[in-house]
């Protein structure tokens, strides 16, 4: 999904969730609170990924 790629970016970029959070609710147009949803769903799969390696 192109929000989850949008999120790897900015955190690729070193932005913070509170910037993270802000660009992503603008562009796709949804609540802070989602956009939050979205950011945790990535770092759970950041922490599965690293933790298998």
């Amino acid at each position: 999904m192109k929000i989850y790629a949008a999120i790897r970016a900015y955190k690729r970029m070193g932005a913070d969730n509170a910037i993270i959070r802000k660009y992503i609710s603008e562009e796709y147009e949804i609540t802070p609170t989602y956009a939050q949803n979205y950011i945790d769903t990535v770092e759970e799969d950041e922490r599965k990924k690293s933790s298998a390696k």
